[in-house]
């Protein structure tokens, strides 16, 4: 049976997005995430690999941010 993948996303009240994907192994997660980079347009202001990243047997973590722009 395939491991649960989720990407839980947070906009925080001053517009920050916040990403954080569990259930995929190694650098996969930064090609789930991609696609959503790539749809917000902004520059990435911190992205936060956890141990799971390091470790490619394990599922992976990973959180980023990305600043949005006001209008």
């Amino acid at each position: 049976m395939a491991e649960l993948q989720e990407i839980e996303v947070v906009v925080t009240s001053d517009g920050m997005v916040k990403v954080h994907v569990q259930g995929v192994a190694g650098a996969k997660c930064l090609a789930v995430t991609e696609e959503l980079e790539r749809l917000l347009g902004n520059e990435i202001t911190e992205r936060i690999l956890t141990d799971e990243y390091v470790e490619q047997e394990q599922p992976d973590q990973e959180s980023l941010e990305i600043g949005l722009k006001k209008p």
